[in-house]
Formats: C-alpha cells, structure tokens, sequence
C-alpha cells in the first residue's frame, strides 16, 4: 500500500526548481533522518505494526463521549 503511494506521490508531484534544489535536498535529509531515528524507537518497543494498527483502529472510550457532553 505504500508503494502505491509513494508512486502516485512521486507522479503527482512537480519537480522541485534548480534554485531551491539544496534547500529541498537538506530539508529532505533532515526530515529523513527523523523518520529514522522515529522508526528505530518504535521498533525498540517491539510492538508489530500489525498490533498497533489493531489499537488505532479500535473505537475510543465512552471518556472522550462524555467530556463533549459536559
């Protein structure tokens, strides 16, 4: 799925201009390493992200119902 994703993004993106080509590769540097360095610390919590997709996807406490109703 994110294959897909990251193809249609890569089509239906434009290309960056020649002048703000090193601002857009060092803002890309610095946003992948911090993709990285999430990635390493979720894994270090061992979770499968099958599991963690299964907890988002569970419907919230009544907690969340009740503060809007009071």
């Amino acid at each position: 799925m994110e294959a897909l994703f990251v193809r249609f993004w890569l089509t239906a993106t434009s290309p960056v201009p020649d002048a703000a080509l090193p601002s857009a590769q060092a803002k890309g540097r610095e946003r992948y390493e911090g993709f990285v360095e999430a990635l390493g610390k979720r894994l270090a919590k061992g979770q499968s992200l099958a599991r963690e997709i299964s907890q988002d996807a569970e419907p919230q406490s009544d907690q969340s119902n009740e503060r809007g109703s009071a």
